[in-house]
């Protein structure tokens, strides 16, 4: 499943924001939301979903929720990192990606997505419309289907995907009827990456809050049935490489054609993929994919995007452990398949 938002994609932007207006009588009435003017049995249960616990404490890494007016501030992370993960003072990292995909909640519409998102507004304030992901289920146990075109005629429209937006757009919600999706976004080149931890104990939070919000509303159990990490990394030319032709001098795992008469590529495509296992066994798969992308600044550029799924483990405390399995791959996998010359570019600490 294509987890990743495309921010770096200008040529899909996707629906104008919905910015929130309270046109609720109780919204405007109580300011700080729906969980504030709870009364109802139904107001009260959204209450209970809609306030996570103020201290949430993972397997790795440390997150502390405090209230400050009406916005929920998450902060410091604790970070536990191994101590023998490559590490960067100025990584190329663009975007991190955290998700599951689970049996579709057939009575799940688009009031349930706005009812939950009215528990969220003060974190997520705005909200679009995108179109559903399709499922991309790993299978080990029998070939991939071949291609083919169908048609199917449903009595229910399809699925939403909405996106629930941070304040400054880096922090993004995915929510479809088969998918929860958390994604971190570097939206100015100055902005830090706050680290995996802290991406991944958010997910951990909002999944909990809707997990619940799921069971109150009566729409179906959340069966976890793939789980799923994704990086994505901006390369951008500069002193080590100028152009396509160059991407030999920034990844290990390309270099240019030598042939007579043959002119530089215009453009260059890579992508693997690799049967892997968690530490438990389980079957998964890591894709490398290195792609174009239209030029910053004048310069040319690629992204290099990193994805490890496969099916984990009953509970929370088996999806935050795939994606513990998923991260540290791809931390080294980075580094294996990335040159020196970058590493000293990226400053690499470790």
């Amino acid at each position: 499943m294509d987890l990743h938002s495309r921010v770096l994609d200008p040529g899909i932007s996707g629906a104008p924001d919905i910015v929130p207006q309270s046109t609720d009588r109780r919204a405007r009435e109580h300011p700080s939301g729906a969980a504030a003017a709870a009364s109802t049995p139904a107001d009260q249960g959204l209450a209970a979903w809609a306030s996570p616990p103020m201290e949430v404490v993972a397997s790795i890494g440390r997150v502390e929720r405090r209230m400050s007016g009406s916005e929920t501030v998450y902060g410091p992370t604790v970070s536990n990192r191994p101590a023998n993960l490559p590490d960067f003072e100025r990584p190329p990292l663009v975007e991190v990606n955290l998700g599951i995909e689970f049996g579709a909640l057939r009575p799940m519409r688009a009031a349930h997505v706005g009812l939950f998102w009215s528990g969220l507004r003060a974190d997520y304030p705005a909200l679009q419309e995108q179109p559903p992901l399709n499922s991309a289920i790993e299978r080990f146990d029998e070939p991939d289907p071949p291609f083919s075109i169908s048609f199917e005629f449903a009595e229910s429209p399809p699925p939403l995907r909405a996106w629930l937006l941070s304040p400054d757009s880096s922090r993004l919600l995915q929510i479809q009827n088969d998918r929860f999706i958390h994604n971190w976004r570097r939206m100015t080149p100055e902005a830090p990456y706050p680290r995996y931890e802290t991406v991944r104990d958010e997910f951990s939070t909002r999944l909990q809050q809707f997990t619940s919000f799921v069971k109150a509303e009566e729409l179906g159990t959340v069966d976890v049935v793939q789980a799923e990490v994704n990086y994505v990394n901006e390369l951008v030319a500069g002193d080590v490489w100028q152009g396509p032709s160059d991407l030999g001098e920034v990844v290990t795992m390309w270099k240019a054609s030598e042939v007579a008469g043959l002119r530089t590529p215009e453009e260059v495509r890579v992508v693997e993929r690799h049967r892997v296992e968690t530490d438990d066994g389980a079957p998964a798969r890591l894709y490398i994919s290195l792609t174009p992308r239209p030029n910053v600044g004048g310069k040319a550029a690629a992204l290099l995007t990193l994805t490890v799924r496969g099916r984990p483990t009953d509970g929370p405390e088996g999806i935050s452990g795939f994606f513990d399995f998923g991260r540290q791959l791809i931390v080294r996998t980075f580094a294996g398949v990335t040159t020196s010359a970058m590493h000293t570019l990226w400053r690499r600490t470790n």
